[in-house]
């Protein structure tokens, strides 16, 4: 066998380095087209297709770590492409009648926070739940609807539950709560040191009725024994009063900030107006926003092209975003009836209810991974959303318990 001339073995070897330099220089990140800089703002996301992004902007005027208002700049040329939310009030913990319930955010709040904003899958769209109803923005068509769905949310809350919150965000005594946790104590008396403790200057009512009913206690509220928490450093009066509550009732009651006391309660008194968070569709076509108000559930949807209300639709009382399920292609909306004892089936393309699966309790009940396919009652059946076809869990067996975790096959068929 001949030898490859030495020539040739040195060009050879020459050019598979120049081959390989070539590949490294292909694959290594390009410089920056362009700098976007300033103390008065912070990135925040890059859009799926890496054309623009989004960041915060701060003014002296809104003061701390609260944005003014949402930019968008072009990922080439850094060049602005829009301002939105501006002079917006987060309001993600105010309900509908404008009374924070629980832990709210910063009383003196005078704008938002880039937590508060929420995004579609592939980052066109965003939203923020502020003190007049819901904003949405159209960042790749740069538009904008501050209101696209109206809610009376007062501007300002009532100064005095702002003074009770404060009084309920404080830190609370590490030695006087370490000393308190050592035994139990009966509820009176456990209110009564609550209050010493976490300096308490304003009147708890508690509504012992309610609370001995949603347990199911024939025993005295009073007379309940319950136990201090275990200092943290996250200890505040709130979170203490918190934990005393659900083990007077079992989880089933919680405090009320009223304008100039606490009111204690079960939850469904204190739910009686509420808003959950706002979701995305899957395809980011739609954005969900449950509430209650006047003890009726509601579920507002909103085309995210148009920023139109296309519908509100009865919901029940106690439902959580959790319950709430698009399939894939955005094209059905299953959610529980008002009265619970059923799924609706809702069409988003001719806004209409494809159907009713009578007879559920949906709950956390999780749908498949083709996204139509999904358990009811507690695991002993499994139906198809888009037909409505409903079959046993186990063909030919009736299942004699409920199962509280499923794991579906990644065909859906198992």
């Amino acid at each position: 066998m001949s030898r490859m001339p030495t020539t040739v073995r040195i060009g050879a070897f020459f050019a598979v380095v120049g081959a390989l330099a070539v590949a490294l220089y292909v694959t290594l990140p390009t410089e920056p087209t362009s700098v976007v800089s300033g103390t008065d703002m912070v990135a925040d996301l890059l859009s799926s297709d890496g054309t623009y992004f989004t960041g915060g902007f701060y003014t002296s005027e809104i003061g701390g770590h609260q944005c003014a208002s949402l930019k968008v700049w072009d990922a080439r040329t850094g060049a602005e492409r829009g301002d939105y939310f501006r002079k917006l009030i987060a309001a993600l913990y105010v309900v509908h009648d404008g009374v924070p319930i629980g832990q709210v955010g910063d009383p003196d709040q005078r704008g938002f926070t880039l937590a508060d904003i929420r995004y579609s899958h592939d980052r066109r769209y965003c939203v923020l739940l502020h003190r007049r109803g819901l904003a949405l923005a159209d960042l790749q068509e740069g538009r904008e609807w501050q209101t696209a769905v109206p809610l009376d949310i007062v501007l300002d809350p009532d100064p005095g539950v702002n003074k009770i919150v404060r009084q309920l965000d404080r830190r609370i005594d590490e030695h006087l709560l370490q000393h308190a946790a050592e035994k139990k104590t009966k509820w009176k008396e456990a209110l009564s040191l609550w209050k010493a403790i976490a300096r308490c200057q304003f009147p708890v009512v508690v509504d012992r009725k309610a609370i001995a009913a949603a347990a199911k206690r024939d025993e005295d509220p009073d007379e309940v024994e319950v136990k201090f928490p275990v200092w943290t450093a996250r200890s505040s009066a709130g979170n203490v009063l918190e934990d005393l509550i659900s083990q007077l009732s079992g989880g089933t009651a919680d405090y009320f900030v009223r304008s100039d006391h606490i009111e204690i309660t079960t939850k469904k008194e204190k739910h009686k107006s509420r808003i959950l968070l706002p979701t995305f569709s899957p395809l980011g076509t739609f954005i969900v926003l449950p509430m209650i108000a006047a003890d009726k559930g509601k579920l507002h949807v909103v085309e995210c092209a148009t920023g139109t209300l296309i519908a509100t639709l009865p919901m029940h009382l106690n439902v959580q975003w959790q319950n709430i399920h698009f399939t894939p292609d955005d094209e059905l909306l299953c959610f529980p009836a008002a009265d619970r004892s059923a799924l609706i089936v809702w069409d988003t393309k001719s806004r209409q209810t494809l159907r009713t699966i009578d007879g559920i309790g949906i709950g956390h009940d999780p749908l498949a991974p083709d996204g139509v396919t999904m358990l009811l009652n507690g695991g002993a059946e499994i139906v198809n959303l888009r037909t409505g076809v409903r079959r046993p869990f186990i063909e030919g067996q009736v299942l004699d318990k409920l199962f509280h975790s499923f794991v579906f096959s990644p065909d859906s068929k198992a």
